[in-house]
């Protein structure tokens, strides 16, 4: 299987998202949304009209083109609330089948759940947390309580945005009567959901929540990355903004979908409501959901298993991903980052290092050599842009840059403030960026063969010298490894003011 193709047909929309299958990992290629409310009809009349199913269709075999551009490609489509409700469900399924040769899996609130928790616990550590993880659709909400990993709870409750905003809205803008009836219906649901103080955090997918936080760091110019954080003031302000703005006026706002400008004021309210219960000052969105999770549970089920399944470390797990993604040499990445952490440990007090100081290293010994990928000459270089562009979890944007930087100075040139990337950071990231470059530069020489010669190493740190005494694995010969540790002690010499002999 070299492409997955994963089709997610929701109340909002109908989502394509194409795979390249990479040995442990997965490249996503093709990510193609057309906004449709197929939820509309069955919400109101409980089936779909002719001219929905033809848009249906329609949306199906432009998706069809694209996928059969990539060659061949296993296709999974799955359907949800709308399907569940509909009752020409079948016929339409059938109909789908016979024009566009696409099979639709009709899936249910419980598996949604789960594949939802699927493709959250993969982007985050959530094994030793109480999460509450909301997949917020057009017809439904999945509310899932998952402690350390596990989903104690699930329920799939029919608190669609949509569905909420055609039921209870009926006016432009809504009146506040509406609104106090809908607050009612919602609170009334949400008293029997697991909503309470003892929850660690709270993650939500879905359209209409990502819209919010898109507009969100629109607003305090952060940058636009798959997972946000979202303050409850301005979940509270961007509400009040909203609710006597007419859907026209609406699409003023900076960053708003103009085609979620009738129920984004339905997701804020609810949003607001379970952030009252929880009493959490907010909460994260993220990117993707279903049709990620699907992907991940289709790839696990032809035997393909990723590096981040379930119950395991995510951020080096993601670390693995995005390396396998560019084929890197595990093995010597995972060797350079064992040199790596003894002479941190060695280097720690004398440089003043703290251990989140050892998780940027950490990511840049394991990512340093990436850009191979593209083309061995200056792959230092190539290494950065890689990782500047890769979604590192557990990582701001500002420490993603340090670990590129890293990364980046681990051979050939060490900093230098006339470097572009590097000039524009602060003196104080500047000073980090090269004592853990040093560091790097003297681990990846000690592994010049990429066979793991060296077990240990020695320091010894003088007033004057500075001595690294690597110890080799039995009967093990490393002297080439010692004369390209010389070769670039440049930087760590610099640096210490010391003279460093590798021997």
């Amino acid at each position: 299987m070299k492409h997955l193709a994963i089709i997610d047909i929701g109340s909002n929309s109908i989502s394509l998202q194409i795979s390249e299958i990479r040995n442990k990992s997965y490249d996503i290629v093709e990510d193609y949304k057309e906004t449709i409310r197929i939820g509309g009809d069955v919400f109101k009349s409980g089936s779909f009209s002719e001219t929905t199913v033809k848009s249906i269709i329609e949306v199906l075999e432009r998706m069809k083109v694209l996928i059969d551009k990539r060659g061949w490609s296993f296709i999974r489509a799955t359907a949800t609330a709308p399907f569940r409700d509909a009752s020409n469900a079948k016929e339409v399924i059938e109909l789908i089948r016979e024009k566009v040769n696409i099979n639709v899996e009709v899936i249910d609130g419980t598996e949604e759940a789960r594949l939802v928790h699927l493709f959250v616990s993969a982007n985050f550590q959530i094994n030793n947390l109480s999460a509450l993880i909301l997949d917020i659709g057009g017809g439904t909400t999945e509310f899932i309580l998952s402690v350390n990993g596990e989903i104690v709870f699930s329920k799939s409750v029919p608190l669609g945005i949509t569905r909420l905003t055609s039921d209870f809205f009926k006016n432009n803008p809504p009146k506040n009567d509406e609104i106090v009836i809908l607050k009612e219906y919602i609170n009334k649901t949400l008293d029997e959901m697991p909503i309470n103080k003892s929850i660690d955090t709270i993650i939500c997918t879905g359209g209409t929540i990502n819209n919010i936080s898109y507009i969100y760091n629109k607003r305090v110019h952060l940058s636009d990355t798959p997972i946000k954080y979202v303050e409850r003031k301005f979940l509270k302000l961007i509400y009040n903004e909203i609710k006597n703005k007419t859907f026209e006026d609406r699409i003023q706002i900076e960053g708003i979908d103009q085609q979620r400008v009738d129920i984004i004021q339905t997701a804020a309210l609810m949003m607001g409501l379970i952030l009252n219960r929880s009493n959490h000052k907010g909460f994260f969105t993220i990117k993707g959901g279903l049709k990620n999770g699907l992907t991940i549970d289709t790839l696990n089920k032809k035997g393909i298993k990723m590096h981040f399944q379930e119950n395991v470390d995510v951020r080096m797990a993601r670390i693995l991903e995005i390396g396998s993604k560019f084929s890197f040499e595990e093995e010597h990445a995972k060797q350079v980052t064992k040199l790596s952490k003894i002479l941190f440990s060695k280097f720690k007090d004398f440089f003043k290092l703290d251990d989140e100081n050892w998780k940027l290293l950490e990511a840049a010994s394991m990512l340093h050599d990436t850009g191979n990928y593209i083309s061995y000459d200056k792959h230092h270089k190539h290494s950065y842009y890689l990782i500047m562009n890769s979604d590192l979890i557990g990582y701001n944007a500002n420490e993603t840059e340090i670990i590129a930087n890293i990364a980046r100075y681990h051979r050939k040139s060490p900093p230098k403030k006339s470097h572009e990337d590097y000039k524009n950071l602060s003196g104080k990231t500047r000073n980090l960026i090269k004592k853990l470059s040093a560091i790097l530069r003297i681990a990846d020489a000690l592994d010049l063969s990429h066979k793991s010669l060296v077990a240990d190493i020695n320091v010894k740190i003088n007033d004057d010298i500075i001595e690294i005494l690597p110890i080799p694995e039995k009967n093990k010969k490393i002297d080439l490894e010692i004369q390209s540790s010389e070769a670039k002690k440049d930087l760590l010499e610099s640096i210490t003011k010391r003279q460093v002999i590798v021997k």
